[in-house]
């Protein structure tokens, strides 16, 4: 997995994550085209180390998966004037899923 997955590799490799919250990470984010893996990799491996739970973790994966599946309008362009890049929409997408989850 580190060769291809390399976020989660050096996460492994510094203790930041479990071998299991890594394999989790890679079977949830598998789901997603390559050039969005490594950005929700990103997300979640920054989240887990804010102290999300498991949960947590889930919904923001299943949130990233279905917003690229329905191109949900969290990641559309917001007018003509937005510059961002699709990737970048998807990320700002992932970080205000991320903000609104109830914290317990």
């Amino acid at each position: 997995m580190p060769l291809r997955r390399p976020l989660l590799g050096i996460a492994l490799a510094a203790g930041a994550v479990t071998d299991s919250l890594a394999f989790t990470i890679a079977e949830w984010t598998c789901k997603l085209p390559a050039d969005m893996r490594e950005e929700t990799d990103r997300i979640l491996l920054e989240a887990a180390a804010a102290g999300a739970s498991l949960d947590d973790l889930a919904a923001l994966a299943a949130c990233a998966i279905e917003t690229w599946r329905a191109r949900q309008a969290l990641g559309k362009k917001a007018g003509p004037e937005d510059n961002r890049t699709e990737g970048q929409r998807f990320h700002d997408a992932l970080q205000l899923a991320w903000a609104s989850l109830p914290r317990g």
